[in-house]
């Protein structure tokens, strides 16, 4: 076990999960690279050895994709995109694990361009956030007829370096939910 000065692991509670994620990545390296060169394609990891996958791979002509089971519930919490060049594309996650992948992100040339959260469960997106070669910019939400109001608003946050400079700015809108949505979200 790796140990700093103060003798306790410097892993923590998860250092056995990451001792495995290791052993498969020395592997995959030794092998001859990416993941999708490890002969004999690697289909599911089982993390905490309880019997259930917690990490599958599903492969096709394009790429292939990794599902997450990260609090080991047996229900995906995570799933990614990966290109035939081990590029991330995309991912749709499920930060809160009520079991809905409510996070979803595009990326560019392995960097975020783009990440929308459905908060709301209507399947529109309500909070965006923007990025220039993967730190973000700016961030937009939608809200729709707050307290009663007349009208529904956006809220922008701009950011630099990654860091909000201020205060969440609000506006009136006209735009709808799915208007909204479809002006943030790419096809």
């Amino acid at each position: 076990m790796v140990v700093n000065v103060l003798n306790k692991p410097l892993l923590g509670k998860y250092g056995y999960i990451m001792k495995k994620i290791l052993l498969v990545v020395v592997f995959s390296l030794i092998s001859g690279g990416g993941w999708a060169d490890v002969p004999l394609q690697l289909k599911f990891l089982d993390l905490n050895d309880d019997g259930v996958v917690d990490v599958s791979y599903e492969y096709d002509d394009q790429g292939y994709f990794e599902l997450v089971d990260s609090n080991f519930d047996a229900k995906v919490d995570q799933s990614h995109r990966y290109g035939k060049d081990d590029r991330i594309i995309s991912s749709k996650t499920d930060d809160d694990f009520d079991g809905f992948l409510e996070t979803s992100t595009r990326y560019e040339r392995g960097a975020p361009k783009v990440t929308w959260v459905d908060i709301s469960g209507d399947g529109l997106a309500d909070l965006v956030f923007l990025y220039d070669r993967g730190i973000v910019f700016m961030a937009k939400r939608f809200y729709k007829k707050v307290d009663g109001g007349e009208s529904a608003q956006i809220g922008v946050v701009d950011f630099k370096f990654g860091y909000p400079l201020g205060k969440e700015k609000r506006k009136s809108t006209k735009l709808t939910g799915q208007e909204f949505h479809s002006s943030m979200v790419p096809k």
